[in-house]
C-alpha cells in the first residue's frame, strides 16, 4: 500500500513540472485579478542609474522606449531615435532624422547582436542603420501589414496580419533583395464585420532567446518557436473572458478594445518570461516565474503604465522597457514620477548622484535605470 501511495505522489509532482517540449500555461487571468507589487529584488540582485544628457533637440519622447549594451543607451521614441553613452548618458547622436521616419515603432528597434538599429521608414519599408549612425539598407516589405525581424544569413521574415480575414500567409521569409524564399501558412480565418476592422502594427511580436527566435500573434494565446520549417507553441496564456481570439479580428474596433488583454513586448531569461498587458488604457507589467512555474501582474501604476518597486536601493522606481543579452533589464523613471516619489518618500539621500537624480527638472530626460537579473 505505502508503495501505491509513493507512486501517486511522484505522478502528481512529476505532472506539475514543465517537462522539456511541454507547453507552459502562464495563468495570466488570476494574476491579473490578485494584482500585487512586484519588487525589484524578486529579479535582481543590483540596479544602476543613467541620467540622459537633456537639450531641446534631443529630448525623448513621446512613448519612449529604452535598450542598451555595454557601451550605449538608445532611446526610442514616436519621433525620434537617440544615442547615449551608457556610462555617462551623455548624447552621442539621432539616428536618421525626424523628417524622415515614417514610424519608429518597430518590434526589435535595437538589434544587439548585430549592432544595427531599425525603424519602419514608409508603410512597406524599414531602414537600418549602424550603432554608429551609418546607413546600411532600406529594405521593401512583401506586404503593407505586420511586423518583420532579422532572421539569419541575410535573409528576414514578416508577419502578415491578414486584415482581410482570409490571408493563407502566416510568415513571409525573405531576403533584401525582394525574394520570397518560404512561406509558414495561415489556417486561420475570420469574417470581417466592422468596417474598420482593428489593427495594431504591434501584431507579430518577435524575440529572441538562447539564440532562437519567438513569435506571438495579438489575437492568438501562444508563443511559438519559429523554425524555417515549422512553428513550435512553447508557452500559452490562460486569459480568461479577457483573453481574445482570431475571429475577434473581424469585430473588433477602437470601440470595444479596451475591455481585452493585448500581450506585448515580450523578453525571455533563463528564469523568466516578462512583458507588458495593456487593458482600458493601462498598461501592466507581467512576470512568469519559470523556475516556480507562477505569474505576477504589478498593481503599481506610474503615468498609465505599471512599475517595479524599487527596493533593492529603497529608490525611483523603473517601467520595464528590454532586456538585453547580458542579461540586464533595461527602464526608465520620468521627471513627474521621480517627483512624486520624492513627495511620498522621506528624503534620507546623501548620495550626491541619486541627489542630482531627484533634483532634476520637469523636462528632463528620463532617468535609465539598468537591472541586474538573477
Amino acid at each position: 500500500m505505502q508503495k501505491i501511495i509513493v507512486i501517486v505522489v511522484l505522478n502528481i509532482l512529476t505532472a506539475s513540472i514543465n517537462t522539456p517540449g511541454q507547453i507552459a500555461n502562464i495563468n495570466l487571468k488570476d494574476a491579473f485579478e490578485i494584482k500585487q507589487q512586484i519588487n525589484l529584488s524578486e529579479i535582481a540582485y543590483s540596479v544602476e542609474y543613467v541620467q540622459l544628457e537633456t537639450r531641446p533637440a534631443w529630448k525623448c519622447g513621446p512613448q519612449v522606449r529604452v535598450f542598451c549594451n555595454e557601451k550605449y543607451i538608445i532611446t526610442v521614441s514616436v519621433n525620434n531615435i537617440f544615442l547615449f553613452d551608457r556610462n555617462t548618458g551623455a548624447f552621442v547622436s539621432e539616428i536618421g532624422t525626424s523628417e524622415h521616419i515614417f514610424s519608429t515603432y518597430y518590434v526589435i528597434p535595437f538589434d544587439e547582436s548585430r549592432n544595427v538599429v531599425t525603424y519602419q521608414s514608409a508603410p512597406n519599408a524599414i531602414t537600418e542603420f549602424s550603432i554608429s549612425s551609418n546607413l546600411i539598407r532600406e529594405i521593401k516589405l512583401p506586404v503593407d501589414h505586420g511586423n518583420s525581424v532579422y532572421w539569419k544569413n541575410g535573409s528576414y521574415i514578416q508577419y502578415v496580419a491578414n486584415i482581410t480575414g482570409n490571408d493563407d500567409r502566416r510568415l513571409i521569409f525573405f531576403n533584401d533583395n525582394d525574394t520570397v524564399i518560404r512561406i509558414h501558412p495561415n489556417k486561420n480565418n475570420f469574417t470581417k464585420l466592422v468596417k474598420a476592422n482593428y489593427y495594431s502594427n504591434r501584431e507579430g511580436g518577435f524575440y529572441w532567446f538562447n539564440q532562437h527566435l519567438y513569435f506571438k500573434e495579438t489575437f492568438i494565446d501562444t508563443i511559438y518557436q519559429v523554425t524555417g520549417e515549422k512553428l513550435i507553441p512553447k508557452y500559452c496564456f490562460d486569459e480568461g473572458f479577457r483573453g481574445l481570439n482570431y475571429l475577434m479580428k473581424g469585430k473588433l474596433d477602437l470601440k470595444n478594445k479596451h475591455e481585452y488583454f493585448f500581450i506585448s513586448n515580450i523578453y525571455e531569461t533563463k528564469n523568466h518570461l516578462f512583458y507588458n498587458v495593456e487593458y482600458q488604457l493601462k498598461v501592466y507589467s507581467g512576470i512568469y516565474f519559470k523556475n516556480k512555474d507562477s505569474c505576477k501582474v504589478s498593481d503599481y501604476i506610474l503615468n498609465n503604465r505599471s512599475g517595479i518597486l524599487n527596493d533593492i536601493d529603497d529608490f525611483i522606481p523603473m517601467h520595464y522597457s528590454s532586456v538585453n543579452n547580458s542579461n540586464e533589464m533595461v527602464g526608465f523613471c520620468i521627471p513627474d514620477e521621480i517627483e512624486k516619489w520624492k513627495k511620498e518618500n522621506t528624503m534620507t539621500i546623501t548620495d550626491e548622484e541619486k541627489l542630482k537624480i531627484v533634483n532634476i527638472k520637469k523636462d528632463a530626460n528620463p532617468v535609465v535605470l539598468i537591472a541586474k537579473l538573477r
